[in-house]
């Protein structure tokens, strides 16, 4: 039996509803569907270089187990060109990072780096360890927290707290202690972090190219265009400062064609091509 309070309350709904329904309709309701939760890219748009935090890793050892595995990288691919032998590519990312061309100048004049070598991936892959690891003892050090019998003066979590608590203490002094009644410093420095270390994943060197000497192009792969990068030709750094004599000799002993080719161009072209023991 329907009671007068039900009879209200239904008329209540029937009226919210007509009211919807008529906004709804001068916003373009049911033709306008409103904002798509998915978004679907062209075949020639900026795709997104995605990557997961934390990394999806099985533990292969024991003491991945205890430990857990290390993270690893998820960098962005490099594919190397037939046009020469310093000529690469790689898809076009919209959240792709490069170094500036003074960072690179520097690394080619002044440090002797000329291409891509173990200290530069080194160095990335410090970037994104070191800022991981303080992520994870952040994470340790919430979690322990939630233990009543945790207790942060005793070893040896002293000297776990010391390592983590001077650098949290300088940050949050610049942040609000509290948003809505809720400590925002834990979730603010793990976003930090996480961004930061996502960033060394995006990052592609270039050497011995500098970031502006990029080619915006596309290729065809499964029926589908999709953006690349290219860094092709001669290096820039290679005309203001010289080919290293190393790989000069290196050309004239193992790559003896790479010498004939850049022979043909030289007239173009004021540099070095053979060694310093033969000029």
């Amino acid at each position: 039996m329907t009671t007068i309070g039900d009879f209200i309350l239904l008329k209540l709904i029937w009226i919210i509803h007509k009211i919807f329904r008529i906004f709804s309709y001068f916003l373009g309701h049911p033709f306008n569907k409103g904002i798509k939760i998915t978004h679907t890219f062209s075949d020639f748009s900026k795709p997104e270089h995605i990557t997961l935090w934390p990394g999806i890793q099985p533990a292969l050892k024991w003491t991945e187990i205890f430990f857990t595995p290390v993270p690893k990288m998820n960098l962005i691919k490099k594919y190397n060109q037939k046009k020469f032998y310093t000529s690469f590519f790689t898809f076009d990312y919209s959240n792709i990072n490069f170094l500036p061309n003074l960072i690179s100048k520097t690394f080619y004049t002044h440090f002797k780096i000329y291409n891509e070598i173990d200290s530069l991936r080194k160095l990335r892959k410090n970037l994104f360890l070191w800022p991981m690891t303080y992520a994870h003892m952040l994470d340790i050090r919430a979690t322990s927290s939630w233990f009543a019998r945790f207790n942060p003066f005793d070893f040896p979590w002293n000297y776990f707290c010391i390592l983590i608590d001077p650098f949290e203490n300088y940050i949050t002094r610049f942040l609000p202690v509290e948003l809505f009644q809720v400590s925002i410093e834990m979730p603010f420095l793990l976003l930090v972090f996480g961004f930061l270390a996502d960033q060394a994943n995006h990052l592609v060197y270039t050497l011995p190219y500098i970031s502006s000497e990029i080619k915006p192009s596309g290729i065809f792969i499964r029926r589908k265009l999709k953006k690349v990068l290219m860094f092709s030709t001669i290096p820039i750094l290679w005309c203001k400062f010289r080919i290293p004599n190393d790989i000069r000799e290196f050309w004239y002993s193992k790559h003896f064609n790479i010498i004939q080719f850049l022979i043909l161009i030289k007239k173009d072209l004021n540099i070095d091509i053979l060694p310093d023991r033969l000029i």
